[in-house]
């Protein structure tokens, strides 16, 4: 593939990261590791009560990255990559993620590219108020 058949493409690779400093302490990361137009990697998301991880894949179109994740348990290795579910595209510095809702995507969190030994920004827009129970918000 030659330089100019590329030079559009947007590069996905890297370690990504958002974090919440207040109200469930959401968190979320995506590890993605080019192979050309497809890439393959791992994510976790997850608030302080409760959260998933697993592996995923990624297809280039256009300037998103279409992305299909497998949840993974500790008794059972990660093998089903279910359809779409979300697609991410660069915006800046930044990585947008849009998770599948029904027939459309939605947009879900901001995640900024990770540097070794340093935290990714917080993002501290959370309620005034605390949660009163100890039951995450549906995701």
């Amino acid at each position: 593939m030659s330089a100019c058949a590329t030079a559009g493409t947007p590069n996905f690779a890297g370690q990504w990261g958002y974090r919440q400093t207040c109200g469930w302490n959401h968190s979320a990361n995506l590890e993605l590791r080019s192979t050309g137009k497809s890439y393959t990697g791992s994510w976790d998301d997850g608030t302080r009560v409760r959260g998933d991880n697993g592996q995923l894949r990624g297809e280039v179109q256009g300037d998103r990255l279409m992305l299909r994740f497998c949840t993974q348990t500790s008794d059972q290795p990660c093998s089903d990559f279910d359809q779409i579910g979300g697609y991410a595209v660069r915006k800046g510095t930044a990585l947008h993620w849009y998770r599948k809702s029904g027939d459309s995507y939605s947009p879900y969190l901001v995640l900024q590219q990770a540097k070794a030994g340093k935290q990714v920004p917080a993002d501290n827009q959370c309620d005034e108020e605390e949660p009163k129970d100890d039951v995450a918000p549906e995701r």
